[in-house]
């Protein structure tokens, strides 16, 4: 098999593959760079072909970024509701159930065959379906209209929540196409505008490279991280030296807060200053807020006695 030539590769589509914000970064650089130079004829034409596809590209940066914002907020309430059921609402139900209806009678059984397990534990659906069915069991009894009336209403906030991020869930797959389209646009356009530099400045190609974020186009580090953590321990995400003005996105998805912290060594405990995102939460930060930047490990530490933690850690 042929290997293609590399000149022929384009790599600013394959470094902002899966990357939009590396892909924002990327594209907020060239064209910065040529509208500062377009009092230069070769400039201003090459600024004219890319400026409106950097638009392009950042209109649909910006609808897929507030999505996403949203999305992750919906499942977030979801989990939420979810914790609720399994640490309150199953636990108020029962106990008022077994105020008319011991546990172990038929009636008992026939309200709540498997005890608590199916609010508590399995998949999402599966716990929503469980708070529908009780419902249902309960029916007309006069002696559980109090509970009947709460488990209707927290059914139906489950049922809300699900299909809001569901719903979500498609919008935001929608304006990813969308977005997909005009980050290839956008990558073809100023590997186009390279060419024509180096078709204009063949004999000092050099001076091209002001114009093209070098740093960011030969970067290829894994930016997405996602974890989970023991009660009581700590775990290294990464190793990566960071600017001072680069940014962090994370997100706790778990019941636990969680501390997030730069380390000189790997075995190295939690030290000041470091960062808490508290359960069920998410933040954006620089990462200066982690700590000393001439460390180079991320870390992050469960301090719960009990309780698993749940995270995704996204350098942007």
């Amino acid at each position: 098999m042929k290997t293609i030539w590399s000149y022929l590769i384009n790599p600013i589509l394959n470094t902002t593959r899966n990357n939009y914000s590396k892909a924002l970064q990327i594209t907020n650089y060239h064209d910065s760079a040529l509208f500062a130079h377009r009092n230069s004829p070769f400039i201003l034409a090459l600024y004219n072909f890319y400026h409106p596809i950097h638009e392009a590209f950042l209109e649909a940066y910006d609808a897929w970024d507030a999505q996403k914002g949203t999305k992750e907020g919906e499942t977030l309430n979801l989990k939420q509701q979810l914790i609720l059921l399994r640490k309150t609402k199953i636990i108020e139900w029962d106990i008022a159930i077994q105020h008319f209806y011991r546990r172990g009678t038929p009636r008992y059984k026939a309200l709540l065959p498997k005890f608590r397990k199916p609010f508590q534990k399995g998949k999402q659906l599966v716990r929503i379906d469980a708070v529908a069915a009780l419902s249902l069991a309960i029916g007309n009894d006069a002696a559980l209209a109090n509970v009947k009336a709460d488990v209707d209403l927290f059914a139906t906030q489950l049922s809300e929540a699900n299909s809001t991020q569901k719903g979500s869930k498609s919008t935001k797959g929608t304006l990813s196409g969308e977005l997909e389209q005009v980050r290839v646009a956008m990558c073809n356009a100023q590997y186009a505008n390279l060419g024509g530099f180096i078709q204009e400045f063949s004999s000092h190609t050099k001076s091209i490279e002001a114009y093209f974020d070098l740093h960011a186009i030969r970067r290829h580090e894994q930016t997405f991280f996602a974890g989970h953590l023991k009660p009581k321990k700590a775990k290294v995400i990464c190793k990566r030296t960071f600017m001072a003005e680069d940014k962090i996105i994370i997100v706790n998805h778990g019941t636990t807060d969680l501390i997030f912290y730069l380390a000189l060594l790997r075995a190295n405990q939690t030290a000041e200053p470091y960062f808490v995102i508290h359960a069920t939460s998410q933040a954006t930060i620089f990462a200066s807020e982690l700590g000393d930047l001439k460390a180079k490990f991320i870390k992050v530490y469960n301090p719960n006695e009990t309780e698993k933690g749940e995270y995704t850690f996204e350098i942007l």
